[in-house]
This record gives structure tokens, C-alpha cells and sequence, in this order.
């Protein structure tokens, strides 16, 4: 798990060579290319997160219940369950925002990852990220594999091809 406000594709040591703005705008192409699957870990981590912060106020407020039962010798006063409540209302929201930002940096990172692995070369496997095309192909400094960037639907930004 990351830190908030930390930069996950520091994450990767294959994008330590290059300056932030150029990772921001891999990961930005990375996130436009998997949209559907944003929109769909977006629907899972709010399911979690309704689900998680449903489960914990039952969980809760049960331990609440057994607590302040088995403290007031096995009767609850009606004014405990105000108190019990109060107990149980701070904690389960914190459930769902914590859930949705785990989910999101998964997705982010498998993301980010997916990305890094789909500029590799197909027969070495060699990083070609940072590596300028010449006549819209990028020759792989390991092997000699010509890529095509038109064949494999892919631009120079890609690769994070200086400018």
C-alpha cells in the first residue's frame, strides 16, 4: 500500500530514469487505455465500500451490545443504545473511503504495470521504454527485434520517446 499524496509509479524502477512529468503523462496514457476496466474496479471498490461499512456497523454494533450488556450485569438501559451507536457510527466510515482507495491503487498499479510490461520487447524481453523510434519502428538494443509501432497500435509516447 502506497502513502497518500505519494507517486505510485515510483513504485516501478523501470521509470526511475525519467522526471515526473514524463511518468504522470505514462501513467495518464496507462489509465486512458484502461478505462473500461477503471470504470469497473470503480463499481467494485463502491460495492466494498457500501458492503464493508454495512458489515462493520453490524459487527460493531453488536460487540456494543455484548459489551454493554455483559457490563450492566445483562440489561441494556435504552440510553446505551445512543451511546453504542456513537461508538459504532465513526469507525464505519472510515471502511468504505479506505476500501475505495485500496482498490483504486491496485488498479493503479496493475495498470501501470500492465503498461511497463507491453513496451518490452516480444523475444528478449528488454525494456524499450526511453527509447526514440526511427521510421515509426523501435529496434531493440538486446536482441536486434524490429518493432513497428502502426502494426502494434502503439505511438512514441508509448515508450516515453524523448521529444
Amino acid at each position: 500500500m502506497r502513502l497518500p499524496g505519494s507517486k505510485v509509479y515510483r513504485a516501478f524502477p523501470e521509470l526511475d530514469r525519467f522526471s515526473d512529468e514524463e511518468c504522470e503523462r505514462f501513467v495518464g496514457i496507462a489509465k486512458h487505455e484502461n478505462q473500461a476496466s477503471m470504470v469497473l474496479t470503480g463499481l467494485l471498490a463502491a460495492f466494498v465500500a457500501v458492503a464493508g461499512t454495512v458489515l462493520l456497523i453490524v459487527i460493531l454494533k453488536t460487540c456494543v451490545w455484548w459489551i454493554l450488556g455483559a457490563a450492566g450485569g445483562g440489561r441494556v438501559r435504552p440510553s446505551d443504545e445512543g451511546f453504542g451507536f456513537l461508538l459504532v457510527l465513526p469507525p464505519s466510515f472510515l471502511v468504505g473511503p479506505v476500501a475505495g482507495l485500496l482498490i483504486r491503487d491496485a488498479w493503479l498499479r496493475n495498470t501501470i504495470n500492465t503498461k511497463i510490461t507491453t513496451t518490452n520487447c516480444p523475444q528478449c524481453r528488454y525494456s524499450l521504454l526511453g527509447l526514440a523510434p526511427a521510421d515509426g519502428a523501435i529496434l531493440c538494443p538486446e536482441c536486434g527485434c524490429r518493432l513497428n509501432l502502426a502494426v502494434l497500435g502503439m505511438s512514441p509516447q508509448d515508450f516515453l520517446a524523448p521529444k
